[in-house]
């Protein structure tokens, strides 16, 4: 029975595999299907090409980021959120608020850029980053204390303050 098992391992293994990848097809809009090449300026370009698809092209700069690529995941979700993307912004909030890597060079944490960063994804209508946005106005962290502009953006986000 093991010899059985062996020839067949060694048959699958010295056998040439058949399996190949999908080749890369233009879609109806011209955005390319199956892509063989996911790096940076793939997206950049999708970016710059697809302007409306904005947020499902973002959407890959998390996994970029979790590919273990951060400085490109950096990049990625700092072009997102300069284009507009409000999740994009409240990661480059995230960035700030607990440093990173970049060229090899120690970025500190920035509390006033994680809030300016909240703040502009706050003024694009999210509503997670209203309610942060609030609560950093309503403590005085990374900006000025404002208890009353905290409160508008805590009710804007239907969150009551304490």
């Amino acid at each position: 029975m093991q010899r059985i098992g062996l020839a067949l391992l060694l048959i699958l293994i010295t056998t040439p595999s058949t399996a190949q990848f999908a080749q890369e097809e233009v879609d109806h809009a011209g955005g390319v299907l199956n892509p063989s090449n996911f790096s940076w300026h793939y997206y950049l370009d999708q970016m710059k090409r697809f302007p409306e698809r904005i947020g499902i092209i973002c959407y890959n700069a998390y996994i970029v980021e979790k590919a273990g690529l951060h400085e490109e995941g950096f990049r990625f979700f700092s072009e997102c959120a300069e284009r507009g993307s409000s999740s994009a912004m409240i990661q480059m909030s995230l960035y700030y608020d607990t440093g990173f890597q970049q060229n090899d060079t120690h970025i500190p944490p920035n509390p006033k850029l994680s809030t300016l960063w909240l703040k502009r994804a706050a003024e694009a209508g999210h509503p997670l980053a209203k309610k942060h946005y609030g609560q950093r106005l309503m403590q005085g962290i990374g900006t000025e204390r404002n208890v009353n502009e905290a409160k508008n953006w805590l009710q804007d986000a239907e969150i009551q303050p304490n």
